[in-house]
């Protein structure tokens, strides 16, 4: 069984950086088996990381806004295949077909607000709250794919279940979270914090790395809700894993809801369920998520045929998920796994310089111009800049000066640029860039695209005489 050694061993992946913030912890059948904590939750003020340390659990808030609608939905307020505009009627304009299970479940076919937002040229540090995720729905009215017919990850559905919810119980989401979660469990230091730009009790700072490779605080303008806004602390969140562990009845029927199959209209299951994922690795069932800030990460894994959990929670940008893995696996008494890769706590931001492609100067030619988005109020501009191309974003998201990414021409209709930094995280990194071709009048359109976000479509702008 691993003890406190192994822990630390198996979150070495932040080395390059003793100060940065760690915590770990082994937990079986409720009770903590082995735990390490090191590094500093306040660089500047030399303040240790601990057990008492206030954390952004990010998406892992996932679990306990699911678990919210669940108890309006044995309590008789809601039902899963609701119409999310049954509740909040501004959310009429989503798919007729879209319900509450699917928002849960990833399967809305909703693209990512941050990563929509930024693909309209909203930068890394802009405030975004709910007005701005309000100002989007024209763009949400028309989903990746139909509602129920496959699943992609996406924050959207989660903030719109936090405006559902309100409307259910009437009540604001920090309350409903208090009085039917965490002052029932004794969770007494979990608790909404939305704004991100916000500072934490016991000077609790998040770390990025800037140019240059070295830490600063994380700057972060988002204003979360029940996607990702929810606080705690390691011991906190002990708690809430004996409850998956040996909990009380209630709460367990609770989580059993959690867990349930949401099968898509193939009849296939995804990974995806409501706020929790699960797959088999090594054979065995696990259960587990992540959440991520820029300057915050943190994973849970869960291995119900053995009673068996693991968080990793780190203040700063390096992937916990591997950590926690390779700390199952020691309980396990599995060999390691080499394919858990190790990443760095203070890894730069890449490098977006031009591609000087000479033979594509020619096509930057043809697609050079302005194209609009009409239900963004959003256009582009594609130019050349030296010996490559650039984009320039300009509308309400982009700003005075607009933002601007060195394009890279990948073949004779598409290119791509790179998002490095993100309003949350993961950032959009590689967007792709297809041109639309006609004929008689050449490229009349380019549609932009990122994991979380598809299908984003840009007309040319009329040419004036």
């Amino acid at each position: 069984m691993a003890n406190s050694k192994v822990l630390a061993a198996a979150t070495s992946a932040v080395s390059d950086d003793p100060q940065a913030g760690v915590g770990a912890l082994l937990i079986k059948s409720g009770e903590v088996l082995a735990s390490h904590f090191s590094g500093l939750r306040n660089r500047e003020l030399n303040l240790p990381f601990d057990a008492q340390t206030p954390f952004r659990m990010c998406s892992i808030t996932k679990h306990f806004s699911a678990l919210l609608l669940i108890q309006a939905v044995q309590a008789g307020r809601a039902r899963l295949d609701d119409h999310p505009a049954r509740h909040v009627p501004s959310l009429s304009v989503l798919h007729p077909a879209t319900t509450l299970r699917q928002l849960c479940a990833h399967q809305a076919g909703l693209r990512d607000v941050y990563c929509l937002a930024m693909l309209l040229g909203a930068g890394a540090e802009d405030s975004f709250g709910r007005e701005a995720v309000e100002s989007l729905l024209p763009l949400l009215a028309e989903p990746q794919f139909s509602p129920g017919t496959q699943s992609c990850y996406s924050n959207t559905g989660y903030l719109m279940l936090g405006w559902v919810l309100e409307a259910i119980w009437a009540q604001p989401l920090a309350s409903l979270y208090q009085d039917l979660i965490f002052a029932p469990l004794g969770m007494q230091h979990t608790y909404l914090a939305g704004d991100t730009g916000a500072p934490l009790s016991a000077q609790s700072i998040g770390y990025e790395a800037d140019e240059r490779g070295e830490a600063m605080p994380a700057r972060v303008r988002l204003c979360w809700a029940a996607d990702a806004g929810l606080v705690t602390t390691a011991a906190d969140l002990v708690i809430w894993e004996g409850q998956w562990h040996r909990g009380d009845a209630r709460f367990a029927a609770l989580l059993s809801e959690l867990q349930q199959p949401c099968p898509l209209a193939d009849g296939s299951s995804p990974d995806a369920r409501l706020g929790i994922r699960q797959t088999v690795r090594r054979d065995e069932q696990e259960w587990f998520h992540t959440g991520g800030l820029r300057g915050w990460r943190m994973a849970r894994t869960h291995l119900p045929g053995r009673d068996l959990s693991v968080l990793v929670l780190f203040n700063h940008m390096a992937d916990p998920l591997p950590s926690a893995r390779a700390i199952i696996d020691a309980a396990c008494g599995r060999p390691a796994d080499a394919a858990l890769a190790k990443s760095r706590a203070l890894a730069s931001p890449e490098s977006t310089a031009f591609d000087r492609n000479r033979p594509a100067m020619t096509l930057v030619s043809a697609i050079s111009g302005a194209y609009h988005c009409e239900r963004s109020a959003t256009s582009v501009h594609i130019r050349a800049q030296g010996q490559g191309a650039e984009i320039v974003f300009d509308g309400p998201f982009a700003g005075p000066a607009g933002q601007t990414y060195p394009l890279r021409v990948l073949g004779p209709d598409r290119a791509s640029f790179h998002i490095s930094r993100a309003l949350d995280y993961p950032a959009p990194e590689t967007v792709t860039v297809e041109f639309s071709e006609s004929a008689a009048d050449g490229f009349q359109a380019v549609t932009l695209g990122c994991w979380q976000c598809l299908g984003l479509r840009f007309e040319r702008e009329k040419r004036r005489a």
